[in-house]
């Protein structure tokens, strides 16, 4: 079986995120998606709590049983990439592990914490980007360039609108998650807790 493991901060989850995941499936570059929202040590700004992104992205693929959420990285303080493949291999030891990285990551990837054991361990699926060149497979390395066309969504301007009560951004959130941000006024003030 093939695993793909797609991280990011999904602050929020979007309708590209959506895209590129079911896309995975569809084309058979994926049998199962496994979505792993960082945690809070993530070095972002304007960053929801965890346990709200968490909610989120529940929320978003709760219809699609090929997609899968774990929050390894929630559950600790600071995780490296390497650290969440190899979480993954202990829950899929016998299958071909992938991770899902955008143009600008990979670009990047080989500068990484534990780049050289993670390339040992897992393959690239790299998602190109408008505004990034096609990049060039790394050497020593098992790496897919897929060329997706979805929806090219700035997490930033969704977060903007929100803040500003603007509903140009909407469209770009799911119906379910577009509510959740509501009941829980999220993007207003970034730093609330659940009680």
């Amino acid at each position: 079986m093939k695993i793909a493991v797609y991280c990011g901060s999904f602050n929020p989850p979007h309708i590209g995120h959506y895209q590129l995941a079911t896309h995975l499936l569809a084309s058979h570059y994926a049998d199962k998606v496994i979505v792993v929202p960082t945690g809070d040590a993530y070095p972002k700004q304007a960053l929801a709590p965890a346990e709200y992104r968490l909610e989120m992205v529940q929320t978003m693929f709760a219809n699609e049983p090929n997609i899968l959420i774990d929050d390894f990285e929630l559950k600790n303080q600071l995780v490296y990439t390497f650290h969440t493949i190899q979480h993954v291999q202990t829950l899929f030891p016998n299958d071909e592990i992938s991770l899902v990285l955008g143009a600008d990551n990979y670009q990047q990837v080989s500068t990484w914490d534990y780049y050289e054991e993670l390339k040992c361990i897992c393959q690239f699926l790299v998602i190109k980007r408008e505004g990034y060149p096609t990049p060039t497979p790394i050497p020593q390395t098992k790496t897919t360039i897929i060329d997706l066309h979805i929806a090219n969504i700035s997490s930033t301007s969704i977060r903007q609108a929100l803040a500003q009560n603007d509903p140009s951004f909407c469209k770009f959130i799911q119906a379910p998650v577009y509510a959740y941000i509501q009941k829980n006024h999220l993007y207003k003030n970034v730093n609330k807790r659940k009680k």
